[in-house]
């Protein structure tokens, strides 16, 4: 009985060291310094003319403020500290460490016109009415300037894409995309070219900003989310999501043990 207690023992115990190894080893304190840089760089950085940040951004103009300072400002460092441009090699770098994978895409969902009911007593002084964002209504018609996938409505299956769970209710996939450029000049253009034909309308429910950076030194991927959700009621709700992953597992022998670990759990 003693031998058959002392070899569940030490069985018991290899497992709990092999389950730990699984569950820790591919996590480090490097994911929480990666998170809070990349979330401070888009969160925190104030707009040039009312010092508000993402955080506390409350109109629709708040959006473009952020998307023309703080988001390209984010996205694009095209010179060094002493203002001399960076080379040819180092463009596309955040934090001239982070590799932007791809260009960043904005989308919108938007609702459509009477989508919603105006009593009876009100109906000569308001002509318009949209409602809260749900599926069933959402707006795919072409609107602007009738061209490019800005004013085009693509379905979640066009895009590739999936729907997400914001503080109001859950969107869609689909929606009217507009991918960035490569460079701040570039996109701070189609930015302004969205602002000036009024890309967003009081139509508009959510508009979401994604894109993921790559960092060599540390094998890591931080996908980001950021979205803007304009109720029914008026105003702007921020809300964001930043994952930092490990996609590329198994480079260093810390990680091969890891994988030994993981088979013979």
């Amino acid at each position: 009985k003693i031998k058959t207690t002392l070899r569940e023992l030490i069985v018991y115990l290899v497992f709990l060291v092999i389950l730990c190894v699984v569950t820790f080893g591919m996590t480090s304190s490097t994911m929480y310094y990666y998170t809070k840089v990349m979330s401070e760089l888009f969160l925190d950085s104030s707009f040039p003319e009312t010092k508000n940040t993402f955080r506390g951004m409350t109109t629709m103009h708040d959006f473009w403020r952020f998307a023309k300072g703080p988001l390209c400002d984010g996205l694009y460092w095209e010179t060094w500290y002493n203002d001399r441009n960076v080379s040819e090699d180092e463009l596309g770098y955040i934090f001239y460490e982070n590799k932007l994978l791809g260009v960043p895409r904005i989308r919108q969902l938007k609702v459509k016109n009477d989508s919603c009911t105006i009593h009876d007593d009100f109906k000569d002084q308001i002509k318009t009415c949209y409602d809260s964002y749900a599926s069933a209504i959402e707006e795919q018609s072409p609107f602007g300037l009738m061209n490019g996938s800005a004013w085009t409505y693509q379905t979640e299956d066009e895009l590739d894409g999936s729907g997400h769970w914001g503080q109001m209710t859950t969107y869609g996939g689909g929606g009217y995309v507009q991918d960035l450029a490569l460079n701040k000049a570039e996109s701070a253009a189609i930015i302004d070219t969205l602002m000036q034909n009024l890309w967003l309308d009081r139509g508009t429910r959510a508009v979401f900003v994604d894109f993921t950076v790559y960092n060599a030194n540390i094998n890591l991927f931080c996908v980001i989310k950021l979205l803007v959700e304009f109720p029914a009621t008026g105003g702007a709700i921020p809300s964001w999501n930043f994952r930092t992953v490990k996609l590329i597992r198994y480079v260093n022998a810390l990680d091969y043990f890891v994988m030994a670990c993981e088979c013979i759990f």
